[in-house]
């Protein structure tokens, strides 16, 4: 056990150790009376063979604490310290079982010797415990006259001493080992409560402590408290961009910079993968403090992981929320601190938020997750559907299926007022699962009155893919609903899915998707960190140009030749195109220019119910052409 213990520990070692000192020196007093030499050296098991006894070991690695047991006898020197290192090395050679260079074992066979020190002779021997154990040397250093004839006389006497020094030190050493022993045991016992208390990879909390002295704390408190929860954005792409050692070592400089811009007071600890928890004091009616703490962090955070080399670090959302004001125990307070980070987030991470009641409803999970399932079992969840037309022919090429929730409080939302569905695997599986069997059922039954054929365009999440029954159970939808085939559907998903993890099984259901002959569609595209590196090797079969690339086509003649980049790029590679968000006739002249075939946005039509499908897949009217060449449009109602 190395030396590095808790305050207090070694003082007590210490203190043993004397007691040992002590013991030995009164042995070394009985020796000499004894045994008449030059010097007396006694070296315990204790100072060579225990590292968790401090001061025990001199620089050159033997133990230097037995000095003492002569520190009456005069001529202390260079001779008295090399009997020291022979008695040591002595001692360890016996409790090895081994005989060290240049040792003659005694007469009588037994561990008693001699051995040469300088000019003169050294006479060594061990002493035992009532069990046979080795304890401890003895060691006398007698001048040069003595003679070969009396050396085996003087061994004998010496063995006879080293048993009395035995029986002298024996209770004394049980009893200092005894209490090493449960010292060096309350250690393990403490290191192991430490271990199970910190984070290993920031040395910061885990979730399991912080929450046990969160609760305390707040079950305590008197004064105000403030918990904030930190997100780190976008840490999975991170990881798979520069790899997870990389991803480990950004953890810990964001850590540090937490413990740096944070009161000295406060908790810290890491409660998930890229998820904090800080709870700290702060004054009455301190939400202008607490939002200057977040801005602090958020401030260290930038400046150390600048340190990094990497673009587009540190950035983080926070949310938070106030003791006693928003609640009263820790586990409100928690969850009203979790909606506020998901606002946060849905503000466009990056963001802060101190909870505002306001806003709760509709941001908090719990509350929000026990209405919506309540809402999909009521049928209030329900498909909207947005067309996608083919410039060249004026066809409706396919509709893309979007998620509506009629809410008596909240009115028809979308899914940006409801994006904690979305973190919560059994609520975004289940917003999949309805829309879906909904909007099969619907195109089923619009083929049957329609000749027309558009495709189903179906927005999935990460926890649809990594599901292995999604592709199972999108087969049995789809063998509900007669006259919709597999090549009828195509899988929408965004940068961010492909980019998380686990991409592995993302990948294999996309894969098994197409290989029944879907297709699969990567949308937003530009606004994640996948790039044009990936296109090759995703098993993809079209793009989808985000809205944002469009919306700033006029104004800005960069967007505009990345749109035309992409159309080419995409054509020479075989993927299929669609340019989102188009919404005034210059953005759809412009692309037909650059020759986009497919189109979508709210200038074409705004989502619509199913009861307005037939209207929506209607042809485009290409018969009429402006001067520039762009057709006559007739906005559609939404």
């Amino acid at each position: 056990m190395s030396g590095s213990a808790l305050p207090g520990r070694d003082d007590r070692a210490a203190a043993l150790l004397h007691l040992v000192r002590q013991g030995v020196s009164t042995a070394g007093s009985m020796m000499r009376a004894l045994v008449p030499v030059e010097d007396v050296v006694i070296v315990t098991w204790l100072e060579v063979a225990r590292d968790d006894v401090p001061g025990a070991r001199s620089e050159d690695g033997v133990a230097d604490g037995s000095d003492e047991g002569a520190d009456d006898a005069p001529g202390r020197g260079p001779g008295r310290a090399a009997l020291h290192r022979l008695a040591c090395r002595h001692l360890l050679a016996a409790i090895a079982g081994t005989q060290p260079p240049g040792m003659a074992p005694g007469p009588d066979g037994s561990m008693a010797c001699t051995a040469p020190l300088g000019g003169d002779t050294a006479f060594l021997c061990s002493f035992d415990t009532e069990g046979g154990e080795i304890m401890g040397v003895v060691a006398l250093r007698a001048p040069a006259a003595v003679r070969p004839a009396d050396t085996g006389p003087l061994l004998e006497k010496m063995a006879r001493a080293a048993r009395l020094v035995g029986l002298h030190l024996g209770g004394v050493i049980s009893k200092v080992e005894l209490e090493l022993d449960l010292i060096a045991a309350r250690q393990q016992i403490n290191r192991l409560e430490r271990l199970n208390r910190t984070d290993p990879l920031t040395g910061l909390q885990n979730k399991t402590a912080f929450e046990a002295g969160y609760q305390a704390r707040i079950g305590a408190a008197q004064d105000p408290l403030a918990l904030i929860i930190l997100d780190v954005d976008h840490f999975k792409s991170v990881n798979d961009l520069y790899g997870h050692q990389f991803g480990d070592s950004y953890l810990r400089t964001l850590s540090l910079a937490l413990g740096f811009a944070l009161p000295e007071s406060a908790e810290i600890g890491r409660i998930g993968g890229d998820e904090f928890a800080i709870l700290l004091d702060i004054p009455k009616r301190g939400a202008g403090y607490l939002e200057a703490v977040m801005k602090r962090c958020r401030t260290a955070i930038l400046r150390a992981t600048a340190t990094l080399g990497k673009p587009d670090l540190g950035k983080v959302s926070m949310g938070a929320a106030i003791f006693p004001d928003h609640a009263r125990d820790g586990t409100t307070l928690y969850e009203l601190a979790d909606s506020a980070l998901y606002i946060s987030k849905s503000d466009g991470r990056g963001a802060q938020t101190v909870f505002d009641p306001a806003r709760h409803q509709a941001f908090n999970p719990r509350a929000i997750g026990r209405r919506f399932r309540q809402a999909a079992h009521d049928g209030l969840i329900r498909p909207y559907y947005q067309p996608i037309y083919d410039l060249r022919t004026g066809a409706c090429h396919g509709v893309e299926m979007l998620a509506r929730w009629g809410d008596a409080d909240f009115g028809l939302m979308t899914p940006e007022q409801f994006p904690g569905i979305f973190l919560d695997h059994e609520n975004a599986e289940l917003l999949t699962h309805v829309l879906t069997a909904r909007a099969l059922s619907d195109l089923s039954d619009l083929r049957q009155r329609n000749p027309a054929r558009p495709t189903l365009s179906i927005n999935v999440t990460s926890f649809d893919l990594i599901n292995p029954e999604f592709v199972f159970d999108l087969q049995a939808l789809l063998s509900d609903n007669p006259g919709i085939d597999w090549d009828s559907i195509v899988i929408e998903v965004t940068e961010t899915i492909m980019m998380g993890a686990p991409n592995g099984q993302i990948f294999r259901s996309l894969e098994e998707l197409r290989r029944r002959g879907a297709r699969v569609a990567l949308d937003d595209f530009g606004t994640g960190y996948g790039g044009l590196r990936h296109l090759s090797g995703w098993p993809i079969d079209c793009i989808k140009i985000d809205r944002s690339f469009v919306n700033r086509m006029s104004e800005s003649e960069t967007d505009a030749a990345i749109v035309e980049a992409l159309l080419t790029l995409a054509g020479r590679s075989g993927l299929t195109v669609v340019a989102e968000g188009v919404e005034t006739e210059a953005q759809l002249q412009r692309l037909q220019a650059m020759g986009c075939r497919l189109v979508q946005g709210y200038l074409l039509s705004a989502p619509a119910p199913a009861d307005r499908l037939d209207a929506l897949i209607r042809p485009l009217d290409l018969g009429a052409f402006a001067a520039a060449g762009a057709p006559t449009l007739v906005r559609r109602e939404g």
